[in-house]
């Protein structure tokens, strides 16, 4: 099956699915995975937006910082998103080389709150940490497979999916 025939809800399924797989017990793992999830999005972004994005990715040689700024030149995304993108950047940093680091509430506030008005909703409700975090994977997750869907449209004239009065 193309790329181009796949439906909406063909994308959506594996882009849940995607999102679905960062999910843990451990907060920690959590970041760890969806940290990955979003270096994905931001190499197929990349990918896309240079005439040779494969050769940048497929070197091997960038930092998921320098891929964010390679997305942020390419003026593709928000600069709410890239801020909250950072942030998690840093959360992974302190995950990744703290022993036993406990994922807090400020962590997520500083990486929920470029976000805006859904981060302030999201926060009146007293969630746990956790849930917080699955939260924020959810919401930047989804964001990032639209920006990629809108990407693909604008360079090679076909999304991932087709809406149903298409096929």
């Amino acid at each position: 099956m193309s790329v181009a025939s796949k439906s909406v809800k063909e994308v959506a399924n594996r882009d849940y699915a995607l999102y679905k797989g960062t999910m843990s017990e451990d907060s920690v793992a959590t970041a760890l995975k969806f940290h990955l999830l979003t270096e994905f999005y931001l190499e197929q972004m990349i990918r896309l937006v240079l005439a040779r994005g494969d050769k940048l990715i497929d070197s091997g040689n960038y930092s998921y910082a320098q891929k964010l700024g390679i997305v942020e030149a390419s003026d593709r995304v928000p600069d709410n998103l890239l801020s909250s993108l950072r942030n998690l950047n840093k959360l992974r940093n302190k995950c990744s080389h703290e022993m036993d680091y406990k994922i807090s509430d400020s962590d997520l506030e500083r990486i929920g709150s470029p976000l805006g008005k859904c981060w302030t909703e999201l926060k009146k409700d007293k969630h746990t940490v956790r849930a917080r975090l699955g939260y924020l994977c959810g919401h930047i997750s989804a964001y990032l497979s639209v920006e990629l869907e809108d990407l693909e449209l604008e360079f090679h004239g076909v999304g991932r999916a087709k809406t149903e009065d298409t096929e």
